[in-house]
């Protein structure tokens, strides 16, 4: 496999801060065999030792990628979020309006879009306000109610990233 082949596959999959597994479960298969030894280590990182004789290289990066949680299924079916970081990460809330979302739900992915409230349901106190809030972002994933959101896998607590 080819590199730009195997960095498109990587890139694919999802990798929520907190959730990394399937990330984690990739480097590991590939690694397993090209290595001298491959570890986790107790704090949950992913180390390999090529080995050979020529100079030391270290690569290093996160398997992670930002993310938000649902904080909320409203009864129209769309899915409220929170910060899915650390309480001292802050990602910029207007970047991710418009892009695609993908939902880790219960049963596997949902794709959606983020939005953020405009006119037709803006509260009063968001109308005040003249920037995005995390507050004022939401994810469309196409239901028209809370219980079809729910059927579709969506839930309280699933990470959502783009």
């Amino acid at each position: 496999m080819d590199i730009e082949t195997m960095l498109v596959e990587l890139m694919a999959i999802p990798g929520p801060t907190g959730r990394e597994t399937a990330v984690m479960d990739w480097l590991r298969e590939r690694w397993a065999g090209k290595c001298e030894r491959v570890w986790e280590t107790k704090v949950g990182n992913l180390l390999a030792h090529v080995g050979g004789s020529g100079p030391a290289l270290l690569i290093q990066g996160h398997a992670d990628e930002l993310s938000f949680v649902v904080r909320s299924i409203d009864e129209r079916g769309f899915l409220w979020l929170s910060n899915g970081q650390a309480p001292s990460t802050n990602v910029t809330h207007r970047f991710p309006v418009g892009q695609p979302a993908l939902v880790i739900g219960r049963g596997g992915r949902i794709e959606g879009l983020f939005a953020a409230a405009s006119g037709h349901i803006l509260t009063a106190r968001q109308r005040e306000h003249e920037r995005v809030d995390l507050d004022d972002l939401f994810v469309d994933i196409g239901a028209s109610s809370r219980e079809e959101a729910l059927a579709l896998g969506a839930h309280v607590g699933a990470s959502v990233v783009w």
